[in-house]
């Protein structure tokens, strides 16, 4: 519910599809972890509305974490903003749903490919995660060429997954 008690939606697809610019190179997963939504105060929303943000007094104490405003189409976008977590934040994803497909199953490694990709390559539209001559494996291939190392851990923590499932299923 929203402040008015009225029923609404909420998408973290469409956050993150007009997430701010600052975070144009973030990927989906990066972005769950990394920052949360704020709400603008509506002295702030004055400010904002009438000068740039980054002439705006500093406050004093420890430095702000980076903030970046929705893009304008976003229906939040004058009234809520995403916020950078601190270097060294704990903050776990919860994925809802069945767990990410095998890396090592040839029938579905299309899928397996997809699947990470749009997890962990920016991306605004689903289209822009492959070339339309290339197929989700090719993509993947050079999507892995370039990844750092967060990006590979995270790809090997989803097999180990199915990697704990068949030694657990060997010892039953």
């Amino acid at each position: 519910m929203d402040s008015d008690g009225k029923l609404s939606t909420h998408s973290q697809i469409l956050d993150y599809q007009l997430r701010g610019e600052e975070l144009e190179d973030v990927s989906i997963l990066a972005f769950l972890i990394n920052t949360y939504e704020e709400r603008i105060s509506a002295p702030k929303q004055q400010a904002i509305s009438s000068t740039s943000e980054l002439t705006l007094a500093a406050p004093r104490g420890r430095p702000r974490n980076p903030r970046s405003y929705y893009l304008s189409d976003h229906p939040k976008h004058s009234t809520h903003r995403r916020v950078t977590h601190c270097e060294g934040h704990n903050t776990l994803p919860n994925i809802v749903g069945a767990w990410f497909p095998r890396s090592d199953d040839e029938d579905i490694h299309e899928y397996y490919c997809a699947s990470m990709l749009s997890l962990l390559k920016p991306w605004r539209q689903l289209a822009q995660l492959k070339n339309e001559q290339e197929t989700w494996k090719e993509a993947f291939s050079a999507f892995i060429t370039t990844s750092s190392v967060w990006e590979r851990d995270v790809i090997a923590g989803a097999q180990y997954y199915y990697e704990c499932k068949t030694a657990a299923e060997r010892q039953s």
